[in-house]
């Protein structure tokens, strides 16, 4: 299975043209992706749908939104999309104090009529101690008995912070990427359960957003 994760600054980048995004997706046969910063109908975005246009620009039908903030008459959050059909959809609003509202959307997909729990999110910024109710707020979602994976811009690259969820990071000390390219910060992160084994991977430089897609291949 391939996985992506991909923060757009809602098109900005792309001059609102979504389906450039989309097609990011597609060209690297991705099967799931984790979307950061999506603008639901929001006016700076030109009041588009832009989560079906990246889904259907990257052939990835099923899709999931996860509201954080209400803006310009629509809302900005978290998206998932997915090849494989959703059995069901939750979202949940994330501690995050006096800060900007942050969530998670967590998918449970049917693959082959196999159960895998697929989990996005966008974490706050500043320090560790923002964070760290966040990785709990997910660590209790995740199940023990099934493969999950977690994608999101966790705004850390200090990854003793993922401890909470006790899984593989793909990027890592021994794999890193500095996917928020301005800093060269390797603060976006694919997270796996111990039931896969990650046999591929890298970085999308493509400047069609301030952060580089990563992606990695896994199997179970």
């Amino acid at each position: 299975m391939r996985i992506a994760s991909y923060n757009v600054f809602h098109g900005g980048l792309v001059e609102l043209n979504m389906p450039v995004l989309g097609k990011d997706i597609a060209e690297i046969g991705a099967d799931l992706a984790g979307l950061q910063e999506i603008d639901q109908f929001v006016k700076r975005s030109g009041n588009q749908d832009t989560l079906s246009l990246i889904a259907e620009a990257a052939g990835l039908p099923h899709k999931g939104f996860s509201r954080g903030i209400d803006l310009q008459g629509g809302e900005y959050g978290t998206a998932l999309i997915s090849r494989y059909p959703i059995r069901s959809f939750t979202v949940t609003m994330l501690e995050s104090g006096t800060a900007e509202q942050r969530s998670f959307g967590h998918a449970v997909l049917d693959v082959d009529g196999k159960e895998i729990h697929f989990i996005n999110t966008h974490l706050s910024l500043g320090g560790a101690e923002n964070r760290a109710p966040q990785f709990a707020q997910i660590a209790a979602e995740l199940p023990a008995d099934a493969p999950w994976v977690v994608t999101g811009d966790f705004n850390t690259q200090d990854f003793d912070e993922f401890s909470p969820l006790d899984g593989q990071l793909f990027n890592c000390p021994a794999r890193r990427f500095g996917s928020f390219y301005p800093k060269d910060s390797a603060i976006d992160n694919i997270v796996l359960s111990h039931h896969w084994t990650i046999t591929d991977g890298g970085m999308v430089d493509k400047k069609d957003s301030d952060h580089n897609m990563i992606w990695c291949d896994a199997s179970l």
